[in-house]
């Protein structure tokens, strides 16, 4: 029964979820995992969780786009969003770790912020018809306009704003030129992670198909540097 929902998948599609995602996938756990061989502490357990949760939902990607049986599908993809955005979460609170030391962000602060913005988060499945994906979308995920709002309000509120607010008040606090310039290109990568970020928003809310095949493609190059990037940026300091 189970083999019976599967679906063929076009050479393209195969290309960007099978190539382009499965080398994106390798690269995080590759990364996720250099961060957690410099030692187990707070700094690096936030910076590999964002690896291994972008990873983790890259994982379910190439499960839930094999099938046909829509609620699956469906269930699948909100738990795919859900872990990517969790992941973004984790970047932040790296940054604010760093910014303000343990001291101030304690473990108490941070397991409330983490319920807070997991019961924002989830709150998304309740927005009606907020994502539709079936045969009619050609299985692509298709956002509605509240859907989308609703989910650039939370990456901005939770994430974008508080990371680059405290990413920057951290850079004018740096005196060593060398560490400066890493931390910049630390900044530069996760801004140009928000970027792809927002881009796939619009992009499954405009449903075009030839924008969503070359935003696919053009975001798996981005996404490799400019997660690089946020590694390079505090190889260093993680130490």
């Amino acid at each position: 029964m189970f083999f019976n929902q599967i679906r063929e998948m076009t050479s393209t599609g195969f290309i960007q979820v099978y190539i382009a995602q499965g080398i994106l996938f390798a690269y995080f756990i590759i990364l996720g995992y250099k961060v957690l061989k410099r030692g187990i502490n707070r700094l690096n357990l936030f910076l590999s969780s964002f690896y291994f949760f972008v990873s983790l939902g890259l994982l379910i990607n190439f499960i839930y786009v094999l099938l046909s049986n829509e609620l699956t599908v469906l269930i699948l993809y909100y738990t795919t969003l859900y872990l990517l955005f969790l992941g973004t979460m984790f970047l932040t609170s790296f940054i604010t770790l760093l910014f303000k030391s343990d001291k101030i962000f304690t473990s108490k602060k941070q397991v409330i912020i983490i319920i807070c913005y997991n019961i924002t988060l989830f709150c998304m499945i309740f927005i009606p018809n907020g994502v539709i994906i079936n045969q009619s979308t050609n299985w692509n995920p298709v956002y509605n306009i509240y859907f989308l709002i609703y989910l650039i309000i939370i990456l901005s509120v939770f994430s974008f704003i508080p990371g680059i607010y405290y990413g920057l008040k951290l850079y004018h606090t740096i005196e060593e030129q060398f560490l400066k310039t890493r931390w910049k290109a630390f900044l530069i990568g996760i801004i140009g992670l928000y970027i792809f970020a927002y881009g796939t928003l619009i992009s499954n809310t405009l449903n075009i198909q030839d924008f969503r095949t070359i935003w696919s493609l053009i975001s798996v190059i981005l996404i490799t540097i400019f997660s690089y990037l946020v590694y390079y940026g505090v190889a260093q300091r993680l130490d």
